[in-house]
């Protein structure tokens, strides 16, 4: 069932050391909404750490997902956990512009 596979993908694709794919942020979000419209990555910033913009266009006129690579000092890891959900209709443009990403993100 299609349920079952976004599992089996979350696991792939969103596994860390401590957290099998489907309990992550990423995987949350994988599983509750599927594969987003769009991904942006952002692996190399020089003023941030990586981070991840997943765009859901047909989701109540445009649902955003930011996802930020952060220390998680309950499981002692680094791992993509999301910073903020955006229900509006932005361009992933405007939300770079509108966000201090620094604020959250400083390496």
């Amino acid at each position: 069932n299609e349920y079952m596979e976004r599992v089996k993908y979350t696991n792939l694709n969103f596994r860390t050391m401590n957290r099998d794919g489907y309990k992550t942020d990423r995987g949350r979000i994988y599983l509750t909404y599927g594969e987003p419209s769009e991904i942006e990555r952002y692996p190399n910033q020089i003023e941030t750490r990586p981070y991840e913009i997943w765009s859901y266009h047909n989701l109540e006129g445009g649902v955003y997902f930011i996802f930020a690579d952060l220390f998680d000092k309950k499981l002692s890891s680094r791992q993509f956990q999301v910073l903020f959900e955006i229900i509006k209709t932005f361009s992933s443009h405007d939300i770079r512009k509108e966000f201090h990403f620094s604020t959250f993100l400083d390496n």
